[in-house]
């Protein structure tokens, strides 16, 4: 990729600190990274905090920030001799040094915005993740604002800040115009073009060399399965939410066999699954879902099963007779980590029922027996999960007694090219393992 810059996301660091450094200093752009610190040199340990360019006759400031947050998301190994300082504090700090050297002044940050931005009213469920507001609020002299974090697509002038978030995977490219207005002051406009996950085209396109853009097509493009046709498969977010679907149920049983557990969970985050239908290439599998990682396995009680059901099914609210999301889960935007599906128990339920007080029993699907209380079980979820404190009960590093070697797309991979048709009719007739009371 021919850029510029890039900044630190939270899962630059799902292979471990080392494997990051090697990656980013294979590239040749400059990486922008003012709060993520070596303890023991008191600097970034990746980078600069910030850049001065020259455009024209414009002195262009930029700072890079990530969010704070992943230590909340890793294993200690991962981010071992790192502080993650908040992005505010050292916001302040650079922004003093740069007011008086540049005349616009950008802030590139991996987090997003943790309220409504038309009211500018907190509502994120995890406060701290996401700082775009306290951004806006208490820094305005900052010309621009990008943010991501939360796959979102956002293009709004809050005040004089023109704050920007650049979707997911790619999908879009934001074309920022700086010019003066007829009073000598400086403007801002933005273009957004909308790019294909993988371009089918010979013409070079920017950021990436003919050679680079091949290899990726004939990676993208290999087939790995072809996908009986399936009547009936759940089409929307809520329904594979509620009856589940083929893609979650393999990911589930992939899990399983690796982590060599009991029972999975995976997150059904949005209605990507849609994808996973007919030939499945590298390409349809990546776009089928976006939180492949390490699995790990957990030790966890009956009892603690049975109460990440109950969060599990908080998520849901009838309506009219109609089963909806919550309205908690899913503004400002979807909390897409929150509602999971499983496998290696089936769960009967009652949503009619207080939340909280919905689950009516868990059974193990191999034993057919109702879970034991106390008795320990094992979960594979992934590592994102298992170390996360995003709420979820019982989740959490010091349960972790094995993890993967690689993520779950490296073994989905796999278990696809292995599939036959049997495999495929017997996981098309036993998908579904949430059942409610009638």
């Amino acid at each position: 990729m021919d850029v510029d810059y890039q900044l630190l996301g939270n899962h630059e660091f799902n292979h471990g600190r080392e494997h990051l450094e090697h990656i980013i200093k294979k590239l040749n752009s400059k990486t922008l990274n003012a709060n993520i610190i070596d303890t023991e040199s008191n600097e970034p340990f990746l980078g600069q905090a910030y850049d001065i360019i020259k455009v024209d006759d414009l002195s262009i400031g930029i700072i890079g920030l990530t969010t704070a947050f992943i230590p909340h998301w890793e294993p200690k190994e991962n981010y071992h001799h790192l502080t993650f300082v908040d992005p505010l504090l050292v916001l302040e700090k650079h922004i003093k040094q740069l007011k008086d050297k540049v005349d616009y002044l950008i802030v590139a940050y991996h987090g997003g915005v943790e309220g409504d931005l038309d009211t500018l009213e907190y509502n994120d469920m995890t406060p701290g993740e996401n700082q775009g507001l306290e951004i806006l609020k208490n820094f305005p002299d900052v010309d621009l604002l990008i943010t991501g974090h939360q796959h979102l697509t956002l293009n709004q002038k809050l005040g004089d800040t023109l704050l920007i978030q650049t979707g997911s995977q790619g999908s879009y490219l934001f074309e920022i115009t700086i010019h003066k207005d007829t009073n000598g002051l400086l403007q801002t406009e933005c273009t957004i073009h909308e790019v294909p996950l993988i371009p089918k085209t010979e013409k070079q396109l920017p950021f990436i060399t003919l050679e680079s853009q091949k290899r990726l097509q004939d990676w993208a493009t290999q087939a790995l399965t072809h996908i009986p046709t399936v009547k009936n498969l759940p089409q929307t977010h809520i329904e594979a939410s509620l009856s589940n679907h083929l893609f979650y149920e393999l990911h589930n049983q992939v899990q399983q066999q690796v982590g060599q557990a009991d029972f999975s969970l995976t997150p059904v985050p949005n209605d990507a699954f849609n994808h996973f239908v007919g030939r499945i290439t590298n390409e349809s599998l990546l776009k089928s879902f976006p939180f492949y990682n390490k699995i790990a396995t957990l030790l966890i009680t009956g009892n603690e099963l049975i109460d990440m059901m109950e969060y599990n099914l908080a998520v849901f609210n009838i309506e009219d007779n109609n089963i909806h999301f919550n309205y908690d889960f899913t503004t400002p935007y979807k909390h897409h980590y929150h509602f999971f599906s499983f496998s290696g128990f089936e769960c009967e339920a009652d949503l009619s029922a207080p939340v909280y007080q919905r689950v009516r029993r868990v059974i193990d699907s191999s034993t057919h027996d109702l879970l034991i209380p106390d008795k320990e079980y094992t979960l594979a979820v992934s590592i994102y999960h298992a170390v996360s404190d995003h709420g979820i009960p019982h989740l959490s590093e010091d349960k972790i007694i094995r993890i993967s070697e690689h993520d779950s797309f490296y073994y989905m991979q796999e278990k696809l090219q292995m599939m036959d048709k049997k495999a495929w009719n017997t996981l098309q007739t036993n998908y579904t393992h949430l059942k409610f009371k009638q």
